[in-house]
């Protein structure tokens, strides 16, 4: 039975979900004009900045082409302007290329078209897999409130934020694996027999472009989605193994060096020198300059380094990291036994992966929070009305929402709206866990 609200003199004014369906249609109008207006500025601050991110992607494809190694490579007058990233810097040993192998296989099949080209490509493609995603993850939800309130997460929530002017200007990659498990949520919860080793397989495939998301085996195992798991398994060896024709092993084995001495160059531990150049590369300016936003690192390591001077290792952030994980699937078990419903066993894993972001010993940046769309959205799908109205949670989503649109006027607002942000997605998951059922299941 729903969930009276109640006025002064105990009347029944409104059931929780009417007041869900209230909330959600006086937003949507808003977020929708709010991401048209934020659609405006990327494509603004595409042409006019050189999107260092995604720079460096495709100068490490190049090198990859070349038989150059994409990690360590550092650009000299000798080379051609193509491989040049102008915001790397000559003292560092590492390059800027931080993604995997798999990342670049795919950068590699466009190498070579001109950079001016690529960079609105991925403008149009960045916009095109946030709205993908958000579609995906609306049409697995129940009912029209929570699809309205699921289109308010993405255009709003992400799309009207900071975090996505920073994702589209710097030409970040994370909203491709972030549509990969948008899409593993709809296989799983509308997929029909076959939908969750489906899922399995895309969030596999994703974990090959994004390693963190790998924590997702956590609660597959602990709650006993096989299908997810073998799923996941054929997806992350799958996309390794297409990826070998265009990368090769000595790709990988560059990449784990280059992660291994990667958390000094973090904490800026490494001399560090201006980059070589400001001026026009491979047809493109904007180099010397960069869209201002409210954004901060919130890693684990750059945290506790810059407030104690102490320097967590990987391996230790990477223990510290299991140890949550485990708690958390151990916590969810104890409530659901060895099998879990399917939702339950994603909301937690998207979580788990938010979360993983954290412990990485490299920069996290508000950017990365695009990770937080399947968790959000699958938490409106999932959760009872009354719960997704209840105040403190409630109140936590929209302060974060509102330090990501705004508010930068605040002290430390970025780390603010992060912790209320990760708060509420480790209440969501902790709440769907303690549900007897899943709501878009059996919707």
């Amino acid at each position: 039975m729903p969930v009276l609200l109640r006025g002064p003199k105990h009347a029944p004014l409104v059931s929780s979900h009417a007041a869900l369906e209230q909330l959600t249609r006086a937003t949507v109008l808003v977020a929708v004009l709010v991401a048209l207006a934020g659609l405006v500025a990327d494509l603004q601050n595409t042409v006019h900045f050189g999107g260092v991110d995604l720079r460096n992607r495709v100068v490490g494809a190049r090198a990859l082409a070349l038989g150059l190694d994409p990690y360590y490579l550092k650009w000299s007058p000798r080379l051609p302007q193509t491989l040049l990233d102008p915001a790397d810097s000559p003292t560092v040993p590492n390059s800027r290329v931080t993604v995997p192998p798999t990342v670049l296989a795919l950068h590699r099949l466009v190498a070579w078209t001109p950079y001016r080209e690529q960079r609105i490509a991925w403008f149009v493609a960045q916009w095109a897999l946030l709205l993908l995603a958000t579609w995906l993850l609306a049409a697995s939800a129940p009912s029209g409130a929570r699809r309205q309130a699921v289109w308010v997460v993405g255009l709003l929530v992400i799309g009207g934020a900071w975090l996505w002017r920073l994702h589209v200007e710097r030409g970040q990659i994370v909203v491709l694996p972030v549509a990969l498990l948008a899409a593993s949520y709809r296989y799983a919860v509308r997929g029909g027999p076959r939908g969750l080793l489906t899922s399995g397989m895309l969030i596999g495939l994703a974990a090959a472009m994004r390693p963190t998301i790998a924590i997702m085996v956590l609660p597959m195992m602990t709650m006993g989605a096989w299908p997810a798991l073998i799923g996941f398994a054929t997806g992350a060896v799958g996309g390794v193994a297409c990826a070998l024709p265009l990368a090769g092993m000595a790709a990988w084995r560059s990449y784990f060096a280059s992660v291994h001495g990667s958390d000094a160059i973090h904490l800026k531990l490494v001399p560090w020198t201006p980059p070589y150049f400001g001026g026009v590369v491979d047809g493109m300016g904007g180099w010397a300059r960069a869209l201002s936003v409210p954004t901060a690192d919130v890693s684990l390591q750059y945290v506790v380094w810059s407030l104690a001077h102490f320097r967590l290792s990987p391996n230790a952030l990477g223990f510290c990291l299991l140890v949550l994980a485990v708690a958390v699937c151990a916590m969810v078990r104890h409530r659901h036994h060895e099998h879990a419903p399917t939702g339950v066993v994603l909301v937690v894993g998207y979580t788990l992966a938010v979360v993983a972001d954290l412990f990485v010993p490299a920069a996290r940046y508000s950017y990365c929070d695009v990770m937080l769309l399947p968790p959000l959205g699958a938490m409106l799908s999932g959760l009872p009305a009354e719960k997704l109205l209840q105040p403190v949670p409630l109140a936590l989503l929209l302060l974060g929402s509102l330090f990501g649109i705004g508010l930068e006027w605040v002290p430390r607002s970025v780390a603010v709206g992060e912790a209320c942000m990760m708060a509420y997605i480790l209440w969501g998951a902790l709440a769907l866990a303690a549900q007897p059922s899943f709501v878009s299941q059996e919707g």
